[in-house]
């Protein structure tokens, strides 16, 4: 009987010590739930505080972008026009037997080229074929050389304004292209195109912490500050578009493949989310705007590893708060 009451109240004595560690246990798990619950919004907070923030940074860069490209543009949408009205030029095709004139007349458009900055200068007859250049003396010059499957040519040919950008078939290097037809009472007796580079475009805007791209109307990348996304498609192409793009030459010799995006979330607040694959895989914010003067879309790509190293940085900063409350609160329970 003793026995049996010394382990009753042994029991008695521990049954308080049980009942304190679980109320023990039981408040440190709250405070563990409550802290990983502030440390959960403050993360989702923060992240979306900083993709906002990097929204707007990026919309105005991307602004800025397309106002330097389409001030570039437009610089030299007149040129054509303007030489169109040059009765000299209108000679070459009265004189076609000339060659003083024929030779004056490649000089003349060299020096244009020249003074203009442009990348190439060139008058073609009604039936395409280039007559004069102002690449008269490369390697390889336009002289000789048909160019009415081109639809700049096409255009002017039917009187218009010709705008159209490829990559150039005999020089190989990306260009826009201007066309405006000459007329001589009431016929159209040919074309004369002015050809801008985009080298220069890209060089200026690269070298930032941005990407930028722009695509044609069938979503394929011909202006790139990352080289290695050059003719890739921001979509798949289908078979009736493949065929189109090779009517006309627009990007002859190029193997045209998909560029690997693939899209994490798209939030109507933010904007797109994105994964680029390749040799450095990077998560990218993913924002466009269109140029429906030329039938572009310029697209800005700003890297999110700022943003996720902003939240890691205000998770341990509360982390470092919590930690130094929970202190004082220990020192003042102690205390009192």
């Amino acid at each position: 009987m003793s026995g049996a009451s010394d382990n009753q109240s042994l029991l008695n004595r521990m049954r308080p010590l049980v009942s304190g560690k679980r109320r023990s246990f039981l408040f440190q798990s709250i405070v563990v739930a409550i802290l990983l619950m502030v440390l959960w919004q403050t993360a989702q907070s923060t992240k979306q505080e900083a993709l906002a923030e990097l929204r707007e940074h990026s919309l105005s860069q991307l602004s800025l972008y397309v106002s330097n490209l389409q001030g570039r543009l437009q610089k030299y949408e007149f040129l054509p026009r303007l030489l169109a009205t040059d009765a000299r030029l209108r000679e070459r095709f009265l004189e076609p037997n000339n060659d003083l004139h024929a030779d004056w007349v490649n000089r003349y458009l060299e020096a244009i080229n020249d003074i203009a900055g442009t990348s190439d200068i060139y008058l073609m007859d009604a039936t395409g074929l280039t007559l004069a250049a102002s690449n008269w003396r490369k390697e390889r010059p336009f002289i000789g050389r048909n160019f009415s499957y081109r639809p700049y040519f096409t255009d002017a040919i039917e009187g218009r304004l010709g705008k159209y950008f490829a990559l150039g078939s005999t020089s190989k290097r990306r260009g826009y292209y201007y066309s405006y037809p000459l007329n001589h009472q009431g016929k159209v007796l040919g074309v004369i195109v002015v050809k801008i580079d985009f080298a220069s475009i890209e060089k200026s805007w690269g070298n930032r912490d941005d990407e930028f791209i722009v695509t044609d109307p069938d979503g394929i990348i011909f202006v790139a500050t990352k080289k290695a996304w050059l003719y890739k498609a921001t979509g798949p192409l289908n078979a009736e578009t493949l065929e189109k793009i090779s009517s006309s030459r627009r990007y002859p010799g190029v193997a045209l493949k998909p560029l690997d995006i693939v899209e994490n979330r798209n939030d109507p607040q933010v904007g797109r989310l994105v994964d680029v694959e390749g040799p450095q895989p990077a998560e990218y914010l993913m924002l466009r705007q269109h140029m429906p003067r030329a039938g572009w879309t310029a697209h800005i790509l700003a890297r999110t590893a700022p943003v996720e190293l902003r939240v890691i940085e205000s998770v341990i900063s509360t982390i470092v708060m919590m930690s130094i409350a929970a202190m004082f609160g220990l020192i003042w329970l102690q205390r009192h």
